[in-house]
């Protein structure tokens, strides 16, 4: 395994599993994984476990945190097998990842089998001081930020830590959320783009940009789950394995990661884009899951 300097800062989730999948079945190791176990739900805002000693508050929160933030995966891959193993035959083959890269995504394997440093820090949200000591103490370093919320300016200026992101979008044209599905409708295919955050949304100056031939799963309409549950399939899947493909892209094309040459952006081009309404969200969804005739099972 080659090791790379390259900070993993995760919580527990698809996205971080993907991450680290991707580099697992490529022959990476990330120096350490910073693992982020929240104190406080992020669905309804209540703290979770109050009523348990210290000792095993932390268990107790990052058991949640598994079994909350993986539900998704696991629930489609165990409720919806047809679709899950059309998503996984489709995706994997169009973004040549292999089959074991997606059941590493349910998050079953300790994390100790991607990085021989893991660090867990508990934390009420990004803002919360312990975190911004424990970058501190690993520092000078470059993070992977992995998603879980809005990274404040406070994280992002401490002193030799540099965050690396990566958006489904293609910078500077699919700014802000939903990048993925709005990189369906405004550009006919899905994007990705790696950039050094900055207070700015999704306005770093970009390491590498690409986009990817439109994949496409056809579904009957005697097999086609409602627009929420393909959400969550989009998000659970197709999203997490476009950027983790981005970041083997990254790290094939060669370069220090600690100081990769990056473009500035124009902030006058591009759009910033906001959650999908429902209307919208249906042409999309459309977009990624063609309504066909056929069933999964023919």
């Amino acid at each position: 395994m080659t090791v790379l300097p390259l900070t993993i800062l995760m919580h527990e989730g698809p996205q971080g599993r993907a991450y680290l999948s991707a580099l697992k079945n490529a022959g990476y190791r990330p120096a350490r994984i910073i693992l982020m176990v929240y104190t406080h739900d992020h669905a309804s805002g209540k703290p979770i476990g109050p009523w348990a000693p210290f000792f095993l508050r932390r268990q107790f929160a990052q058991s949640h945190q598994n079994r909350t933030q993986l539900y998704w995966v696991r629930h489609i891959r165990k409720r919806m097998p047809a679709l899950y193993a059309a998503m996984v035959e489709t995706i994997g083959d169009a973004l040549d990842l292999p089959a074991d890269f997606f059941e590493q995504t349910l998050g079953d394997l300790p994390l100790s089998d991607y990085a021989e440093t893991v660090e867990k820090v508990m934390v009420k949200d990004f803002r919360d001081p312990k975190l911004a000591k424990t970058l501190q103490q690993v520092a000078p370093a470059t993070l992977l930020f992995t998603g879980g919320g809005l990274v404040p300016k406070e994280l992002l200026s401490l002193e030799s830590i540099r965050v690396l992101h990566i958006h489904p979008g293609l910078l500077p044209h699919v700014r802000g959320a939903d990048g993925l599905l709005w990189s369906m409708l405004v550009r006919g295919r899905p994007g990705a783009s790696c950039f050094y955050m900055t207070p700015g949304l999704d306005e770093g100056d970009v390491a590498l940009a690409q986009e990817f031939e439109p994949i496409k799963i056809p579904l009957s309409n005697d097999e086609r789950p409602d627009d929420q549950t393909l959400y969550r399939a989009i998000f659970s899947f197709l999203d997490p394995a476009i950027r983790a493909r981005l970041l083997l892209s990254l790290i094939e094309k060669g370069g220090n990661l600690n100081n990769l040459p990056a473009q500035r952006q124009d902030r006058t081009e591009g759009v910033t884009y906001h959650f999908m309404n429902p209307a919208f969200r249906r042409l999309a969804l459309d977009a990624i899951f063609p309504r066909t005739e056929i069933s999964l099972a023919a």
